[in-house]
């Protein structure tokens, strides 16, 4: 009866261990989803920060892009036209661009009287 009373204590003893060893493993294994579950959180938050981001940087080259589209529009257009300034004519206008003085008044034909420029008048060059 002895050694049978000691075999159910050694059996009871070894299902206590398996079974508290069990317990531990489950316990890790719920910190290992916090910290998971944790990590995942963290990691959609970074990915959510960098949408945004990427998405303020997409806008910005897109301002960028409409402001450098504007710039070449004006350039374009200031290298057609010339502002008139003082003691300016027709004749040295069409001169320096390449032109003779007939060709700038054809492209000016709003112009009624060549020898009367306001400053700060534009004229077409092109």
């Amino acid at each position: 009866m002895l050694k049978s009373n000691k075999k159910i204590i050694t059996l009871t003893a070894l299902v206590s261990a398996v079974a508290l060893s069990g317990c531990a493993s489950n316990d890790e294994l719920i910190e290992q989803q916090s910290q998971q579950a944790e990590q995942l959180s963290t990691l959609q938050s970074n990915l959510q920060a960098q949408q945004e981001a990427t998405q303020q940087l997409a806008d910005k080259v897109n301002q960028l892009a409409s402001d450098q589209d504007a710039m070449q529009q004006k350039m374009a257009e200031s290298n057609n036209t010339y502002v008139i300034k003082e003691n300016d004519t027709l004749y040295r206008i069409a001169q320096e661009n390449g032109m003779s003085l007939d060709e700038l008044l054809q492209l000016n034909a709003d112009i009624k009287n060549p020898n009367s420029l306001l400053i700060g008048q534009k004229i077409n060059l092109n």
